[in-house]
C-alpha cells in the first residue's frame, strides 16, 4: 500500500487519510453491452494471472493468450516452476488469513501517537495495489477477494479507476463517451460497488483513488461556451503515459479542471453503494482516499513534461 499524511491533529481523528502523490462466468446483472465490450478488448501479452484473467470471463479469452504454467509444470532443466494460483482460496499451511484478528470491518481512528486504531487497540494495514481492475465481474470480485484474505492481506488500493488507456475498454468508472468526466459509467460503478462488498466481507479495507490516469476532455469546462483547451478524442489515436502525465498536472493551471476534479469525486464518494446501503464517503472500510497521484510541478518538470 502507498501511504499518505494523516488529516487532523490530537485526540481521534478519523480513519480516512490524504496522499499526496500519490474467470468465471459473465455476470448478467453487469449488462450484455459491457460484457461484449470487454470481450472484444485487446488482449496483452503474458499468463492468465494478469489483469485479463481477473476481468474477463473465462470464455471471453481467445484461445491463442495461454498461460505456460498451464500447460507445464516442469521446466527444461527439470526444475518445477512457483507458481501462485490467482484464484486459489484452498485451506492449508498457506492459508494466512488468520492473520487477520476479525473479517468484521469496525472504523479507524488515528491516535494521538499517530498510529492506527481499532476498537481500541492498534492496527495494521497489509496490503496490495490493485492496477486497472476497479470493476471486475461480479464472480471474479468474489475469488480476488477471498484470495487477498488468504494472503493475509487486510488493506487494498485502487488504482486507475479513471484511467483513459485503451478505452472503451479500459474499464474506467468514468463514461467518456459523454464528452465529459461527470457521468459514471453505470455497469462498470456496480461492479466497483460489488467488489467492494466483496472485500468488506473479508474484512478487507480499500483506498479510493480520486485522480489516476484521468484523461480530461473540453467538455470537462462545465461551460460549453469555453471548452478546455485540451484535444477533443480522436477514434484510433493513441494514449499512453506521457499524456496522462501531462494531463496530471492541468490542475496547477487551469482552475476548470479543478472544478471538474471535484464534480467528479463528490458523484463517486457521494454515491451509495446498493450492495453496503453505504454512502462510499462514509464506509468506514474506506481507510484512506488518494487525491491525486504523482502529481506536482517540478515533478514533471524534471521528467520534462513541462518543456
Amino acid at each position: 500500500m502507498s501511504t499518505g499524511g494523516v488529516t487532523g491533529a490530537g485526540g481521534s481523528a478519523p480513519a480516512t487519510t490524504v496522499m499526496s502523490g500519490t474467470g468465471g462466468s459473465v455476470n448478467p446483472d453487469a449488462g450484455a453491452d459491457l460484457a461484449a465490450r470487454d470481450a472484444n478488448a485487446p488482449q496483452p501479452d503474458g499468463p492468465l494471472g494478469d489483469a485479463v484473467a481477473d476481468l474477463l470471463p473465462a470464455e471471453a479469452l481467445p484461445a491463442t493468450v495461454k498461460d505456460p504454467y498451464f500447460d507445464s509444470t516442469e521446466e527444461a532443466d527439470g526444475m518445477h516452476a512457483w507458481y501462485l494460483p490467482w484464484a486459489d482460496r484452498s485451506p492449508g499451511p498457506t492459508d494466512m488469513a488468520s492473520l487477520n484478528a476479525s473479517a468484521e470491518v469496525l472504523p479507524i481512528s488515528v491516535g494521538a501517537d499517530g498510529h492506527l486504531y481499532r476498537n481500541g487497540a492498534r492496527y495494521r494495514l497489509f496490503g496490495a495495489n490493485h492496477f486497472g481492475a476497479c470493476s471486475p465481474a461480479h464472480e471474479v470480485a468474489d475469488l480476488v477477494a477471498a484470495r487477498l484474505a488468504k494472503f493475509g492481506m487486510n488493506a487494498m488500493r485502487f488504482q486507475g479507476c479513471d484511467a483513459y488507456y485503451g478505452w472503451p475498454y479500459s474499464r474506467a468508472l468514468i463514461d467518456y463517451s459523454t464528452g465529459n468526466g461527470d457521468t459514471l459509467d453505470k455497469d462498470r460503478l456496480d461492479r466497483f460497488d460489488y467488489f467492494i462488498a466483496a472485500l468488506r466481507k473479508h474484512g478487507v479495507y480499500f483506498e479510493v483513488p480520486l485522480l489516476n490516469s484521468r484523461r480530461f476532455l473540453p467538455g470537462d469546462s462545465g461551460d460549453p461556451a469555453n471548452p478546455l483547451p485540451v484535444p477533443a478524442v480522436v477514434p484510433g489515436e493513441s494514449w499512453g503515459a506521457d499524456d496522462m502525465q501531462m494531463h496530471q498536472m492541468l490542475g496547477f493551471i487551469l482552475d476548470p479542471v479543478v472544478a471538474a476534479q471535484q464534480r467528479y469525486a463528490r458523484a463517486l464518494l457521494a454515491h451509495t453503494n446498493p450492495y453496503t446501503g453505504l454512502v462510499l464517503g462514509k464506509d468506514p472500510a474506506v481507510a484512506l482516499v488518494e487525491i491525486a497521484n504523482e502529481t506536482g510541478l517540478i515533478h514533471y518538470w524534471m521528467w520534462r513534461r513541462l518543456d
